[in-house]
């Protein structure tokens, strides 16, 4: 019986595609494990209070708002950020850490919300109060800071881990679109700033007249915590110039960590952050390696063959001759 033998470049051929594979397709896996956590705190939540409350609305949320506990709770809480007397930013014993209280209103698991950024293809819920815990979970409205009620005066300040959720922030564009959907309606926001700042500027993100505000807050650069990246979105009003409503936020769509468009325009997307643009594009190699290797694969099991039959024609042409 003849043992076939596997040539050294065979051998390093399967390595280096299994290598491409492992560089550009793990970030994907690891994309969709966290989101089915996060769709866990999602289903719960939109299963218990979202559509059930809307359902029950006639003939709009807008109505039922005065009798609902958990509004009055949070529009009180929210009097006394604009009063300046909700306690200091990031309060550990503030928004968010009584969860008898939240309990109390109807908050349950301290979830007031889902956001949903669709150039990050987020689809994550809104926990009150920046807890360790709440982190993990999903993203949190820094205590201190508005709750989500769409009010004419407000500054929501919203928390995420910049490894996990917030890892492409610094793709943002102003236009950009951001939706916040709780028990009671969804409130529609467009980018219109990014800013850097130090780590103990709270008045970046505090409340400006007039405005309703969704900053979007995480650590820069990339892989370190010197630094704060803010976004700023500011409220899309149904009939206002550049916006005609509610503005479809998206959601989460499983494909797109896999897409090697969406992977390349991200690594030619300008970023200030020397470790992510690294890791960029080292997944635009790993998929190179996922096509280069077997193409060239395929190109060298084709030319013996091509090679005899050129022989075979020689040959038959001297057979011929001679």
């Amino acid at each position: 019986m003849r043992i076939r033998r596997v040539s050294a470049g065979s051998i390093i051929g399967t390595l280096m595609f299994l290598a491409g594979a492992f560089i550009f397709l793990l970030p994907g896996f690891d994309v969709l494990r966290l989101q089915r956590g996060y769709d866990r705190e999602l289903e719960s939540f939109l299963g218990r209070d979202s559509l059930t409350l809307r359902e029950d609305a006639e003939p709009s949320a807008a109505e039922t708002m005065p009798d609902d506990d958990a509004y009055r709770f949070l529009l009180s809480y929210n009097e006394h950020v604009i009063g300046g007397t909700a306690g200091a930013v990031n309060d550990p014993w503030g928004l968010g850490s009584d969860t008898d209280a939240l309990e109390s209103v109807g908050i349950r698991d301290a979830v007031v919300g889902v956001l949903r950024v669709e150039r990050l293809n987020l689809e994550v819920p809104i926990f009150l109060g920046a807890s360790y815990d709440h982190m993990e979970r999903g993203c949190a409205i820094i205590s201190g800071t508005s709750a989500p009620l769409g009010q004419p005066t407000s500054n929501v300040v919203i928390a995420g881990h910049r490894g996990t959720l917030f890892r492409d922030i610094e793709d943002i564009q102003p236009g950009d679109t951001l939706t916040i959907e709780t028990r009671w309606e969804t409130l529609s926001y467009r980018a219109v700033e990014s800013r850097i700042i130090s780590p103990n500027d709270a008045e970046a993100i505090a409340i400006q007249n007039g405005h309703d505000i969704v900053t979007v807050l995480t650590c820069h650069p990339y892989g370190y915590s010197l630094q704060r990246y803010l976004v700023f979105f500011e409220r899309v009003q149904p009939g206002s110039a550049g916006g005609t409503g509610e503005l479809d936020g998206g959601g989460f769509d499983s494909l797109a960590p896999f897409s090697p468009v969406r992977a390349i325009s991200e690594a030619l997307a300008p970023c200030d952050s020397i470790q992510l643009r690294a890791e960029r594009w080292l997944r635009v190699a790993g998929f190179a390696l996922l096509v280069l290797i077997p193409t060239l694969r395929l190109l060298t099991a084709c030319r013996p063959r091509r090679h005899k039959r050129v022989a075979a024609h020689s040959a038959e042409r001297r057979r011929q001759s001679g």
